[in-house]
């Protein structure tokens, strides 16, 4: 610690001294000292938009520029006399300038480059084309590894989710929910392993009342987005928070081009072929078409010109619907014919609506400052509505460890003939379930909740352009909440309540068909009262589980970059940063059971009259008509009229005091962490060869506060010594005494993360790198704030481990990146990455005896679950990518482009092959453009992969390979007017297709429709 402590006083001594010098060599902000040299700006001359990463260079030496995102450049301490300015772009003829610098006199010179591919347009406007050259521009010229890719790349994203258009991006999976892309892994490692920023600063998220640590995009818009940076090797100057990569999404800006006032708008709507039910909202106006809209206004302002304004908004209502069917196969460790055991039908949907604002404001206070700020607002709202019906048998205590006590023989007329309630047909694939008490049923659960969410932001930002001197501050403040309204006695979404139904009908037999259909098996009741009549259903109950999350994020940085008076190109770059970050839910549980006339459960009028429930909307109408064909659609109970009816006569309706009151207690949980980081590096370019190289220092600080099951000596004697009924107050009183310990954690820990990055450019257009860097994952927050339960029936304590340390990697990377003198490029790369303090759950500590035992001498014996850090894990992979808008080709065909990448990733832990790891997958794409058409077809694939392991070979289960693909198709009837039609996942691939141990034996078929939008877009 004491060696520690004088490095830390070291690199504050040092970073200090730095900054007071750069300081003190500033001259006054907003002059220009007196210096002979060449400014000006670098523009595209078609559509006028400004040119960010433009190649300057004096011809005949090695001086040059790149330029700023304005398109601004300068080049100081020229010597008398004309010089002639190169200029190069990608994709954009160069241009030669001449221009004489006079003593003491600073020029001005703008530049505007043209190219011949544009007079394949029929109307030339800023779009893809631009966007994928100043990506490729950027990313040429970073000092580190990292893919650029800008947000008109793959064209029109029709709902504007960010993880729908990441998941092209070379390294990148999508992990759905629903139809929806809700978070994002980079070369293979989770997402709650990396961070996602927006103009560098960490964005709030909620985590759906959770606990994690992933960025969940489905409450995001690309609305306000003009670039994303997807950062695989991190520098000193950035988080260290992203074991896989960072993804930074930078906002647009009113100065990114010169053209003036521009509106763009984008009216359209969206639709589907299976579609849920729903009457006209503001969600859905049109019954079932719901609305697609895009609207952006950009302009500068003022007399001088130097105020820039950008106002943006989205709103986007997506009605989706989708069919699940579960199976559980049976335990035949070969391949070969299998029985079925359990069969879930399931339907799903949602109106999902995202509705988003920005909006940022840039002064240029003069030449050398500019002050931005920024705010963004997104609104995203889902009602869910999933119904399951689950047929299943309970397999006997026998069955564990003998299976042949499940399998049922029969007669030749097809009777049973001996034990077991289980009949395989193999050669037929059929399987018999006998009726057998409540070992046989049928369950009906309906679950409804509105999901809401809210997260803003505000960024201020400060930039300082001096001679040979950068200086940028900024801070930051993000909110994100998640509501789950259920019972909406305290909303934030004004709707009818609704909750989880669910009833059950015992002792019923019947047969599951798979010759026609190994997916989608027919299902056919064999004995037992109707299961297609609610009537015959008992044990209606209702629960209605609210619940909230809250995420908070305030930072911020501060940066200064100096350049070096050597000969070589150099820079010395120093900062600081600072990160609060507060995460807090709560829970409400309002479970009832349904009592009848008199009040009192498990009396004979509990099951009366269930009929009067019955949902006749068809709200599922689309998605259940498979399930018509395939043996009925099961008899819903109807969730809104439910919840009416208990709030109507709550007479009728019994509370279950326990949960309702332990809930709470449990899941009223908090954490803060504190984050400052400090950081220095350097840059050297020697000809052809650049090296970056730095260190960064993190301190993070936890502190959690949570609820502990316990109950004390005096509570069991007091409990024990209790006479009477025990009544709710006395069951309230019960759960506080045994849930209202709570505990409060503190943790501390210091890491640093040197980083060495090396560039090499042999020869015009190639680019190879290296790199050696550190991340480190922290644990998820639920894992180290305090919490335990208890089951003593089991004997098991279950528990979070406040000491649980973070994950800390090494990083190795080398690759190549070729891009052609027109447009485009093409990528190889390997990488490895190192994670030493793997955070496993481990399931088979036993707690000792003793007053320290950590449980205050309490639970010796009793099996402790809890996460550890345990060993290392390795990932290796390969990533190639290409890209190209073929311009050498003949007439017409120079409008073709395409693009395709491939990661192949290998791992290495406590299983050769981790659960939940997508160890392969690709991205491909064709496209043309020319005479006002946008055609393209883009395909993303993944490898099957597994998704669940079991000790029984036969149990394990696996993701089968999937390709999704999307036509994407747009026509300009004018300048000002264009035309568009989409679809996503033409073939209607499903969204997950799971089988256990062998191909055949699918227990988990979730389909995924395909997707339509269309209208207009244009610019006024």
């Amino acid at each position: 610690m004491k060696i520690t402590g004088l490095i830390i006083q070291k690199i504050r001594r040092g970073a200090r001294a730095f900054l007071l010098s750069a300081l003190f060599s500033l001259p006054a902000l907003g002059q220009s000292a007196a210096t002979t040299s060449i400014t000006g700006q670098v523009s595209n001359a078609a559509t006028q938009s400004y040119l960010q990463g433009a190649l300057v260079q004096i011809q005949g030496t090695d001086r040059s520029t790149v330029t700023d995102r304005e398109g601004r450049y300068e080049l100081t301490d020229m010597p008398n006399g004309p010089v002639t300015l190169v200029v190069t772009y990608a994709g954009l003829d160069p241009q030669r300038v001449t221009v004489e610098p006079r003593a003491g006199q600073a020029v001005h010179q703008d530049i505007a480059l043209g190219s011949g591919i544009y007079k394949l347009e029929k109307f030339v406007v800023a779009g893809e084309r631009e966007g994928t050259a100043l990506a490729e521009t950027l990313q040429r010229q970073a000092g580190n590894l990292k893919n650029v890719v800008s947000s008109d790349t793959f064209g029109n994203v029709a709902d504007g989710n960010i993880g729908e258009f990441l998941q092209h991006v070379v390294g990148l999976t999508a992990d759905y929910n629903g139809a929806d892309v809700r978070q994002v892994s980079v070369r293979g490692v989770s997402a709650d392993l990396n961070s996602v920023t927006m103009d560098g600063m960490k964005v709030a998220t909620a985590q759906s009342g959770n606990f994690g640590r992933a960025f969940e995009f489905e409450q995001a818009s690309l609305g306000n987005i003009e670039m994303i940076e997807v950062t695989k090797a991190a520098t000193p100057d950035m988080d260290a928070d992203s074991i896989g990569g960072s993804v930074n999404l930078v906002t647009k800006s009113a100065f990114d081009s010169k053209a003036g006032r521009r509106v763009n708008y984008s009216l359209g709507a969206v639709t589907g072929p299976n579609r849920i039910s729903h009457g006209a909202t503001w969600k859905m106006p049109v019954v079932p078409y719901g609305p697609s809209i895009n609207l952006r206004y950009s302009d500068v302002l003022g007399a001088k010109q130097n105020i820039g304004l950008t106002l943006t908004g989205t709103m986007f209502s997506k009605p989706g619907g989708g069919r699940t069917i579960l199976q559980a196969q049976g335990r035949e460790p070969t391949a070969g014919p299998t029985y079925t055991q359990q069969v879930q039908r399931r339907v799903s949907g949602a109106i999902r609506t995202r509705v988003a604002t920005g909006a940022k404001i840039d002064y240029r206070w003069s030449e050398r400052t500019t002050i931005s700020f920024s705010t963004s607002y997104n609104f995203f709202h889902e009602n869910n509505d999933t119904r399951s019906n689950n047929l299943a048998y309970t397999l006997p205590a026998a069955a564990n460890t003998n299976p042949a006590a499940a399998l049922a023989t029969v007669d030749a007329a097809g009777n049973r003939t001996g034990g077991g309630f289980i009949h395989p047909d193999y050669s037929n694939r059929r399987t018999r379930i006998f009726a057998g008490g409540t070992s046989t049923f049928s369950d009906l659960n309906i679950a409804t909740n509105d999901k809401s969410g809210r997260t803003y932001l505000f960024n201020p930002i400060v930039r300082h352009r001096l001679p040979g001197l950068d200086i940028d501050y900024m801070a930051s403040y993000s909110k994100s909440s998640n509501w789950y309204d259920v019972s909406h006695n305290n909303e934030h979404y004004n709707s009818r309540p609704k909750g989880t139904v669910a009833v059950r009908l015992n002792n019923i037999g019947w047969i599951v068909d798979r010759s026609r259909d190994l997916e989608s098996p027919t299902i056919t009741q064999t004995q037992g009262l109707d299961m297609y009549d609610l009537n015959n259903y008992t044990g209606l109950t209702l629960s209605q589980g609210d619940m909230t999350g809250h995420d908070m994020v305030a930072a911020g940085k501060f940066n200064v970059r100096k350049v070096l008076p050597f000969t070589l190109p150099a820079y010395l770059k120093a900062g600081f940063s600072y990160q609060r970050q507060e995460r807090k839910t709560e829970r409400n549980s309002y479970a009832y059971t349904f009592a009848g006339p008199d009040g009192i459960v498990g009396t004979a009028d509990d099951n009366q009259n269930l009929g009067q429930f019955f949902d006749r909307s068809g709200y599922h109408g689309d998605d259940e008509k498979s399930y018509a064909a395939r043996g009925g659609v099961p008899p819903w109970p109807d969730p809104y009229a439910v919840a009416h009816h208990q709030k109507a006569y709550p007479q009728l309706w019994a509370l279950n005091v326990t949960s309702n009151a332990q809930t709470w207690y449990q899941f009223n949980r908090q954490i803060t962490e504190n984050v400052a980081g400090a950081y220095v590096l350097g840059n050297v370019r020697l000809n052809r060869v650049s090296v970056l190289g730095g260190v960064r220092l993190e301190d993070t600080r936890d502190t959690g506060d949570g609820p502990l099951q316990y109950v004390s000596p005096a509570e069991k004697a007091r409990r024990a010594a209790f006479v009477g009924p025990l009544t709710p107050e006395e069951t309230r009183r019960r759960i506080a005494a045994e849930w209202g310990n709570r505990a409060r954690n503190e943790g501390r820990y210091r890491n640093y993360f040197p980083s060495v990055h090396l560039k090499y450019e042999p020869f015009a257009g190639l680019v190879t790198r290296a790199s050696w860097s550190n991340g480190i994952g922290r644990p998820a927050f639920d894992s180290i704030i305090p919490n335990n339960t208890v089951n003593d029936d089991t004997q098991r304590v279950t528990a979070s481990n406040p000491g649980l340390k973070p994950q800390y990697s090494n990083n190795y990377d080398l690759s190549a990146e070729y891009y052609f003198p027109s447009q485009g490029m093409v990528s190889a790369g390997a990488f490895r990455k190192k994670i030493k303090d793997y955070i496993r759950t481990d399931t088979g500590q036993i707690i000792g005896g003793g007053p320290n035992n950590g449980f205050d001498g309490q639970y010796e014996g009793y099996t402790l679950t809890t996460q550890v850090n345990a060993g290392a894990a390795q990932i290796d992979g390969l990533e190639v990518a290409f890209q190209q808008q073929l311009v050498m080709l003949p007439g017409w065909a120079k409008g073709l482009g395409v693009n395709a990448n491939f990661t192949k990733l290998n791992t290495k832990g406590q299983n050769r092959r981790l659960t939940g790891f997508v160890d392969r997958t690709a991205n491909g794409g064709i496209s043309w453009r020319g005479y006002g058409f946008d055609l393209r077809v883009l395909a993303t694939w993944r490898s099957e992969y597994k998704t669940s392991d079991n000790s029984n070979p036969a149990l394990v289960q696996f993701q089968k390979a999937r390709t999704i693909v999307n036509w994407k198709s747009r026509y300009a009837v004018s300048r000002r007017l264009s035309l568009f039609f989409d679809v996503e996942n033409v073939f209607a691939a499903p969204l997950d297709n799971v089988y256990a141990a062998f191909p055949d034996r699918v227990v988990n078929l979730r389909t995924f429709d395909p997707k339509l939008v269309f209208g207009i877009d244009g610019r006024l």
